[in-house]
């Protein structure tokens, strides 16, 4: 009988980096940069949309053009993660850190992989303090490690990590959470309270630094202030919640208008501007004649003051309702923001023809004919 050696774990690390090979550089001097760009572009914006399968298709279009690039490898990883491709992504990361030691993201997602996914808390340990080696500033890397410590009962190192995070960004979130989180450890109340207080009003939309306050109040026996801070932390919880569903409804089905519509006007009400640029684009592409994703795309167009696009995505979606007085009303503005006073003023009065109740379209109306007058020359 043959004898097979059972082989320690670093020895599989190694067979299993040996198992990923980047793809074979194309003929990529022949062809023009923007062919690269391209495909990293898309890629992006398949990750952002969570569509991880589309993204790991344009990722590894674009490696194939370019060889070996430790970012697109670490973002390749990132999608085979969201795809719980688990072993394919450690054996991409382990090449990355082999090839590429002073990638700090590939350290760090190496760590989280090996903390998350094998228990392996000493390698990951190891892989963030490379991550910091190679990027001092790294907050993900030090926040990380930070928890990791707190999760060992090493609240000494965990408070050095979090202190040294403070002392380059004293309005860390994840500094200010780290020490308060150490400090309860700690039985340090106070201290406690006033990180987390202290993160609370550095970013009021983090539900993290309410539910941490919450604890510690609770445990101060301040019951009152307590269920305060419970109740902001549900509310920013639930409208974090809305996001993650309305998410997996586009995952679920990718190619439907309505639910990048609804997720894009959830990201505008919560006031995410580029991520509801991003639903309400693909909203539009997949359904041409949805004249809402159109009307907004003008209105955050506008707002950025890209005064052609939006004018472009109303004149689209009046074409579809050609009834709406708002969409008359941002017509008008368009034409204002570019001094074309007597478009701007037949604009708002169909505004006002269509039946706008809005007291803000007489005023523009009134400022339009006002700058038409004063732009008209005098006779002699």
């Amino acid at each position: 009988m043959a004898f097979h050696p059972i082989r320690p774990l670093w020895m599989l690390g190694i067979l299993m980096m040996a198992i990923w090979q980047p793809p074979m550089p194309g003929p990529a001097e022949n062809l023009p940069p923007y062919v690269l760009e391209e495909c990293v572009a898309k890629a992006q914006e398949a990750e952002n949309r969570f569509l991880y399968a589309e993204a790991l298709e344009w990722y590894q279009k674009a490696l194939t053009l370019k060889g070996r690039d430790p970012d697109l490898q670490a973002a390749l990883a990132r999608q085979l993660i969201g795809m719980e491709k688990l072993d394919e992504a450690h054996a991409v990361l382990l090449d990355l850190v082999a090839q590429f030691p002073q990638h700090a993201e590939g350290h760090t997602l190496l760590a989280i992989y090996l903390q998350n996914f094998k228990d392996d808390f000493a390698a990951a340990e190891q892989h963030y303090r490379l991550a910091i080696q190679a990027d001092p500033r790294s907050t993900r890397a030090r926040g990380r490690l930070g928890d990791l410590y707190i999760n060992l009962h090493r609240y000494d190192e965990a408070r050095a990590v979090f202190e040294e995070l403070l002392r380059i960004n004293p309005r860390s979130i994840t500094g200010l959470q780290g020490l308060g989180k150490t400090a309860m450890k700690e039985s340090q109340l106070e201290k406690a309270l006033q990180c987390f207080r202290d993160a609370a009003a550095a970013d009021p939309t983090n539900p993290d630094s309410y539910r941490l306050l919450a604890q510690g109040l609770s445990q101060a026996g301040k019951r009152q202030e307590a269920q305060a801070a419970l109740q902001k932390y549900q509310k920013l919880k639930s409208d974090r919640n809305k996001i993650v569903d309305l998410q997996r409804a586009t995952r679920r089905a990718p190619n439907k208008s309505e639910n990048w519509l609804a997720l894009g006007k959830e990201y505008l009400r919560q006031n995410y501007s580029p991520n509801a640029l991003q639903a309400l684009r693909r909203s539009a592409e997949l359904d041409p004649a949805n004249a809402q994703a159109h009307s907004l795309l003008a209105v955050l167009y506008l707002n950025q003051k890209d005064i052609l696009r939006a004018q472009d995505h109303l004149l689209k979606a009046i074409s579809l309702d050609p009834q709406n007085p708002d969409l008359y009303n941002n017509l008008g503005v368009c034409y204002l923001m570019q001094n074309k006073y007597p478009e701007a003023v037949e604009a708002f009065q169909t505004a006002v023809q269509y039946g706008s109740q809005d007291p803000g379209v007489e005023r523009n109306l009134k400022l339009a004919i006002q700058k038409l007058k004063q732009a008209k020359p005098l006779r002699p």
